[in-house]
């Protein structure tokens, strides 16, 4: 894997791409989202695997998730309230960026990678692409207003 860098660990990516954040992560959109509302549960620490959380981190990963999901699945229609977690961990996962990062993908039947193509990712030098700057632009905008209307200010950046 060709070394870059972290993107997730510079304060004013983080600043500027954050709709939400909580005492050790942040959420920002995926600036190539496969779906509309693919978002990154990011690590405000610098850790590449799960395993070197601590359980406050631990804890607080999980607290997060359950404020974030919810609003997800209602902003983007997600259908049977379905949604995928993501982990990639180590050179041979797939993993683009060495910082723990978990992405969040809310799914319904209307989307291009549906569970009648059966994979989650069918094409992928589309999914490379991503939907576009604007989108990523117009969605971050938006949960930030859901996430500010939903009472998430513990969580607000």
């Amino acid at each position: 894997m060709k070394q870059n860098a972290d993107p997730f660990c510079d304060k004013r990516v983080i600043s500027s791409e954050s709709v939400c954040s909580s005492r050790h992560f942040v959420i920002l959109y995926n600036i190539r989202p496969t779906v509309p509302g693919h978002v990154l549960l990011v690590s405000k620490r610098h850790v590449e695997r799960i395993t070197e959380l601590d359980a406050k981190e631990i804890s607080d990963m999980h607290s997060l998730l359950r404020k974030v999901i919810p609003v997800l699945i209602k902003a983007y229609d997600a259908e049977d309230e379905s949604y995928n977690l993501i982990v990639q961990a180590g050179e041979n996962s797939g993993m683009s960026v060495r910082h723990f990062h978990m992405h969040i993908v809310p799914r319904n039947s209307r989307d291009r990678y549906s569970k009648k193509n059966n994979a989650l990712y069918t094409d992928i030098e589309r999914a490379r692409k991503g939907l576009g700057h604007r989108h990523v632009i117009e969605q971050t905008a938006r949960l930030r207003r859901l996430f500010s209307k939903k009472r998430i200010e513990s969580y607000r950046t």
